[in-house]
Parts: C-alpha cells; structure tokens; sequence
C-alpha cells in the first residue's frame, strides 16, 4: 500500500502499509505521527513547500536517498534519529525498516514566525543527532495526541524555539555542524567508501582516509562513526570480509590468494578474522556457499 499526496509540483508517497496516523494542525507547524508496517524496505518520494524536520523514533535502521541529485547513504540510530529537508527539495529512496515504523514529521510555515534565518533551511541532513530537538520534539508529540485549545499557543513556541535551535546549528563551525549533522557530508562518505573497495588490498589508515575528507584523523573517527555506526578500522574488516566472501562463494582461487586480495595479511590472520566474523572457517563458508547455490540451480 502506499499512501500518496499530490498538488501539482509537490508529492508525497510512502510505502508500506498505514497502521495509524495522527495529524495536528497550527499556524506556525503541523506535526504527523505516524505508524507504518512493512516486511521490507519502505520507499519514499517527497518534496513539499515547507521545511520539514523528522524524528525517527523507532524502526528505522538506515536510509538509502537521493536528495536534490546528492546521495545519502546513513544508519538511525537512537542518538542519530533526526532529519531536517528544506522547503523544496527533492526526495527519492527508501528505508530499511524492522517489521513496524515509527516516526514524527513537523512542518514548519517559517513565512508565519517573521523570522529571516538565511541558510537555516540550506541543505538537507539526516541522521543527526540534537538531544534538545529531539526532546521538544517528544513534547509536540505528546501536545499532538491530547490536542486542547492551547494547542496552537504551544506548537508557536516549540517553532521558535527549534528555529534557534537550527539557526545554531547552521551558523557553528564545519567541526561542531558535522558533530550534530551526523559526520561526514555525503560526498566525503561516498569518496571514502569507493577508496577502500578500491585499495582494500593495501595498508590502509584512519590518517590516510582524514586526508581524503581534509579532516584531522581525530575528527573523521568521529565523523565517520556518526555517519556510519563504525569506526574506519571496522568499516574497513567487514569490507574485506564481504569481499572474501563473494571471492570463496565464485572463485576457485585458493583461501590464501583469496586472503590476499580481499586485503588481509596473511591466511592464518584471514582464517581467524573470517571465522570471528561469520562463524565459520573460510574454507566451511566456501562449502555452505556454493551447496546453497547447487540446491538453487537444481
């Protein structure tokens, strides 16, 4: 099922099945709580006239979009639940979900709060994280479900004080803005992910990688981790384990030459990690691998 909203330019279109929504209107913001179901991946294409900020409360393990043309590629997790999209910009991907989604969406009409913010509303991020954002967010909510007649009184005033929030935020230094932004732009995660598919087989190092990004290695740790939930030293172990897998699954090279080139040191290293990783040694990998692959042909 998916649930649609269209007025010529703008468009909303969710996938999954709508288990419950709760909609509260005011002059300064709207605020969707909303309940969706789906056994898979969620798609998504959106792009609406207001800002809109999201807290991805639960179900939600990673986002897969592209937005105005830039990929996106991030994980949720409890301190990284949050995405802000401009006024405008377009939205096209999908969730990776567990079984039932949570989230709140907020709509802000800033032409109504008279206040002129350039570069509040400049760019989309996701997966960011604001403990005070999140908790003002956890109290419109909760306003949202007990709507009374003050109900527009206090979502004008969670605005303004979100505004500043952003408006912090947007004017920090590019350090603390990735800090709350969730790490490292898109474009300096895509560039880092191809460099070490691309030189997995050789030494690689957190300084190199900070060099890639023209970060210091103490920053692009943290930017990395919050981008991607792992440290580079472990992005880089489960890229070289996924290699060797697909190799000992196609290839009948030897688990030593496949070692090698999946960027492991040596065999004895590779047959230790590799068991570590899956729970089996490479060469019962390569077995439970390719009789899967026979019983399928069959």
């Amino acid at each position: 099922m998916v649930e649609a909203q269209s007025d010529n330019m703008w468009k909303r279109q969710v996938g999954g099945e709508l288990v419950s929504s709760i909609v509260a209107e005011s002059a300064s913001a709207n605020v969707e709580i909303i309940r969706r179901r789906s056994k898979g991946p969620i798609s998504w294409s959106f792009q609406q006239p207001r800002p809109a900020l999201f807290w991805f409360r639960s179900g939600v393990e990673s986002l897969h979009l592209v937005i105005d043309g830039e990929k996106v590629d991030n994980k949720v997790n409890p301190r990284h639940d949050l995405g802000l999209i401009p006024a405008v910009h377009q939205v096209v991907g999908e969730f990776e979900v567990s079984e039932y989604v949570d989230y709140v969406v907020a709509f802000l009409d800033v032409n109504r709060l008279d206040h002129d913010l350039p570069g509040v509303f400049s760019r989309a991020v996701v997966g960011f994280g604001h403990p005070s954002i999140r908790r003002s967010l956890a109290g419109l909510a909760s306003e949202a479900v007990h709507q009374d007649p003050y109900f527009d009184l206090y979502a004008e005033g969670w605005a303004l004080q979100t505004l500043a929030q952003l408006a912090r935020m947007s004017r920090t230094s590019p350090r603390r803005g990735d800090e709350y932004f969730g790490g490292l732009s898109a474009l300096n995660l895509r560039v880092v992910r191809e460099f070490v598919s691309a030189h997995r087989a050789e030494s690689l190092t957190v300084a190199k990688l900070a060099a890639l990004c023209d970060l210091s290695p103490r920053h692009f740790l943290r930017a990395f981790k919050q981008s991607t939930g792992l440290s580079p030293m472990r992005y880089i172990i489960e890229t070289r384990t996924e290699e060797a897998k697909r190799r000992l699954a196609g290839s009948n090279a030897s688990v030593t030459t496949i070692a090698w080139e999946s960027g492991f040191t040596h065999s004895q290293h590779f047959t230790t990690r590799f068991k570590k990783e899956t729970g089996m040694s490479p060469s019962e990998f390569r077995l439970l691998a390719r009789g899967e692959r026979e019983d399928r042909a069959l």
